[in-house]
């Protein structure tokens, strides 16, 4: 298969996008007193409909990467349990999350919104009502872009993450979207091989200040990138880009084996090998 079939996909993005838009906008309409019970209601529902969204679509991409490894009963049988253990964790984590983000929505962009137009009036400068309207609807719709790119992107990163804890599938291959807009830190971690229990820092590792910090792919803000779980050795090609010890080395197939205890004859990684 191929490595954009890990992808986080980008009509997800948009749909919770236009989602979080539609609630926002009815919330106008929506008397103050009852406002908190409709974002309460409403923002649970969309919450659960992308993350539950991503969970059937990379669960095909599990079930796909299974037969081309012939691991497919291993993960068909991961699958069907999975909501009991640690992917259902996980689920139930990024909807409270991602529930609460658009809940809160509305009054941190009243507030962003006011803070704007008082620098404005200190300025000199004078909004109408209709101005201060468009400042607010303005403020609502970039937030609920950030949103939707961020939080789809992380709950992709996410799943892939609790899928691979189950499976004992400890490494993947950071991928970029390959295009003009990748960052130069993340363009550093192209196809790199990173553990999940040991992720870097991608803007350290070029010498750029920042308070991300050690992140694993998907979890920065805006984040396009994501990652392709390592499910046998024959995915890549050896010598390869690894990161381990704080850095990136390109390392022998004979050394990446020493690194994870793995027998000279195995392929596969983790519970398959």
């Amino acid at each position: 298969m191929k490595p954009s079939d890990w992808d986080y996909s980008r009509r997800a993005e948009q749909d919770y996008y236009s989602a979080i838009m539609r609630v926002l906008e009815r919330t106008q309409t929506i008397p103050l007193i009852d406002r908190e019970t409709f974002l309460e209601l409403w923002s649970r529902q969309i919450a659960e409909r992308m993350i539950l969204g991503r969970v059937v679509q990379t669960a095909r991409t599990w079930r796909q990467a299974a037969r081309e490894s012939m691991q497919g009963r291993m993960v068909y049988e991961a699958l069907q349990r999975e909501l009991q253990g640690p992917v259902g964790y996980r689920v139930r984590e990024l909807i409270e999350q991602n529930a609460k983000l658009i809940r809160t929505l509305p009054s941190e962009g009243a507030l962003q919104a006011s803070q704007e137009i008082a620098r404005a009036a200190q300025e000199g400068k004078r909004y109408s009502a209709s101005e201060e309207n468009s400042v607010f609807q303005h403020i609502a719709r970039w937030q609920a872009r950030r949103i939707a790119r961020t939080e789809t992107s992380k709950a992709q990163s996410a799943l892939t993450e609790a899928r691979s804890e189950e499976l004992n599938l400890p490494w993947y291959i950071w991928r970029t979207s390959k295009d003009e807009r990748v960052r130069p830190s993340h363009r550093k971690m192209e196809g790199v091989l990173i553990r999940f229990a040991d992720p870097p820092s991608p803007e350290a590792l070029i010498g750029i200040r920042s308070t991300l910090g050690h992140y694993n792919v998907g979890q920065a803000p805006n984040d396009r990138c994501y990652g392709e779980p390592l499910l046998r050795l024959t995915q890549v090609e050896w010598p390869h880009k690894v990161y381990y010890d704080g850095a990136v080395r390109m390392t022998t197939l004979a050394r990446f084996r020493m690194l994870n205890h793995l027998p000279a004859h195995t392929e596969a990684i983790g519970i398959a090998a």
